[in-house]
């Protein structure tokens, strides 16, 4: 009997590649540890109330950020794991992609909110009362 092509399974979703356990799982922990690694560096110094404020809301943006992208690395090593002859997997993976594109954006966009903060802009860390930078005089 000859197998064709398409009836072979994929070699990425079989249990005997050991590489895709190590590229999700690793994946997963980088998240992980980069979270902790910026946290415990921020948290280091005494500083004053000002910059203790900003170093916060800075932590709490990189634990929010790594966590949920830790979270679609972790779905897609579990669905590999506990579904592999299906590729279920793939789904959180491709998703992951767009999850560190939209980190990126929303931590470059942060910025513009952590600067009108500090120019008198925004009373809250939303940014709805957002003056849309810094004061320019003419």
């Amino acid at each position: 009997m000859v197998i064709s092509r398409h009836q072979q399974p994929h070699m990425l979703f079989t249990n005997e590649f050991p590489s895709t356990y190590l590229w999700l799982s690793f994946g997963a922990a980088a998240d992980l540890l980069i979270a902790v690694v910026m946290v415990v560096l921020l948290s280091r110094r005494a500083m004053h109330e000002f910059t203790r404020n900003i170093v916060n809301d800075l932590t709490r943006l990189i634990i929010e950020t790594n966590a949920f992208s830790a979270a679609f690395a972790l779905t897609a090593l579990f669905l590999f794991v506990f579904l592999p002859d299906t590729e279920y997997c793939l789904l959180p993976g491709f998703a992951l992609s767009a999850t560190y594109a939209n980190t990126l954006l929303f931590t470059l966009n942060y910025r513009a909110v952590m600067r009108a903060r500090a120019d008198g802009g925004v009373e809250d860390g939303v940014g709805s009362s957002y003056s849309g930078g810094r004061n320019h005089r003419v």
